[in-house]
């Protein structure tokens, strides 16, 4: 309890300047982004969405430095079973969820009014099973068998669940599960088998949904299409209007809260807010938001360096992979690099269930960090050798 009331922040410092210059940078981009969204919403009151922004970014920040506090081991408690509710939460939303862009991915509490993302806690979830089940099992980890049999009913399901509504995020989850079995010391046979199973697994299940027209294969499939074509004509509004946005910001670009194709761009303080950001600050701004995300990584790595408990390393490790690889998506899409996906910029964008877990994962990383080393700031010597031991992943 008396660490809890120690007003210091622990962990790595550098992951809180991280996290702090991003809601930074977050609640001066939503507040210009919402203007076009509170004209035609709230008559105009475009404070009602920056205060209902940074009241969410606090209440993020107080979970964070709650979740920092406390031992990660703790964690390894609930993430044996965690996956279970998570497939029930999906089962319901994909069921009885509310719609919103012809897709069912929000689930509504009753009384409050508040909706949130299934999707984002079942991710969270696996990834902390995934951590838990890896440090547990090293021994075993040349062993088909008894490492990717037992994965197949969480992560399957998991997958199944999500994509129906949400192709993208199915895919870049399956992506950041393949990260993980990486990190977790799998043999690379073995992880290539994986990754070619995964493909035809996804292409499959894609052909089956077009040819039958379930779901939004129709989408998918367009979207694919439109990204490979040669005809300009057949290019999404989202992303002609991103590229006017891109270009026009240039290199420096026109200045804080200054962009006019915010008008224009559908989901400009959401899916597209790095093509907001790009026109305001230009593709110096966007260079620096790219880099936050990769230095977040490094640090995250470090912090795994000197951490000597596997299930921590793990957990650490897929925890900044799922936010790196979701932001980078986010980043690719704006740019043209890869078709539309519907991915929120992690910590940016303008939302509530993502920017929650984001700072949940943070907190659950800085924990990490904390306890990796008694003083979190101290250098390991460089020949000094980290010994990760396996047997006391968890807490019995």
């Amino acid at each position: 309890m008396s660490a809890l009331l120690s007003i210091k922040p622990k962990g790595d410092r550098y992951i809180w300047l991280i996290a702090g210059l991003l809601m930074l940078a977050s609640t001066l981009l939503v507040y210009s982004a919402t203007g076009s969204l509170a004209h035609r919403q709230r008559n105009s009151d475009t404070e009602y969405y920056l205060f209902r922004h940074i009241g969410i970014s606090g209440l993020g920040l107080i979970l964070m430095y709650a979740i920092h506090h406390i031992p990660y081991r703790y964690i390894g408690r609930i993430a044996q079973f965690g996956w279970i509710p998570a497939i029930l939460l999906l089962l319901y939303t994909l069921l009885k969820g509310t719609e919103m862009n012809d897709a069912s991915r929000w689930v509504e509490i009753p009384v409050l009014g508040v909706s949130f993302q299934s999707s984002e806690w079942a991710r969270f979830a696996i990834v902390l099973f995934l951590a838990r089940f890896l440090s547990r099992h090293q021994d075993d980890v040349e062993d088909w068998k008894a490492i990717f049999l037992p994965l197949i009913l969480p992560v399957g399901l998991t997958f199944l669940l999500i994509a129906p509504d949400n192709l993208s995020s199915a895919a870049l989850f399956l992506l950041v599960v393949l990260l993980m079995l990486g990190v977790g010391s799998v043999r690379l046979k073995h992880l290539f088998v994986l990754i070619f199973g995964c493909a035809f697994f996804v292409g499959t299940f894609v052909a089956v949904a077009y040819q039958f027209d379930w779901f939004r294969s129709k989408t998918w499939v367009s979207r694919i299409e439109t990204f490979f074509s040669d005809d300009i004509s057949r290019e999404p509004d989202q992303i002609t209007q991103a590229r006017i946005a891109i270009v026009t910001g240039g290199l420096l670009g026109k200045g804080p809260g200054k962009s006019t194709q915010r008008n224009f761009l559908p989901q400009a303080y959401n899916d597209f807010i790095y093509a907001t950001l790009l026109e305001e600050y230009g593709v110096m701004g966007g260079a620096a938001i790219c880099v936050l995300y990769i230095w977040l990584l490094f640090r995250v790595l470090r912090a795994i360096q000197r951490s000597e408990n596997l299930f921590g390393s793990l957990l650490a490790a897929g925890l900044a992979m799922m936010l790196t690889v979701q932001a980078l998506a986010n980043m690719a899409v704006a740019v043209g690099l890869v078709p539309v996906t519907g991915q929120s910029l992690p910590l940016v964008s303008w939302g509530g269930t993502s920017v929650l877990f984001t700072c949940i994962s943070l907190g659950i990383i800085l924990s990490v960090c904390r306890e990796a080393l008694s003083d979190p700031y101290e250098e390991r010597p460089h020949d000094a050798v980290v010994r990760i031991d396996s047997s006391n992943a968890l807490p019995a």
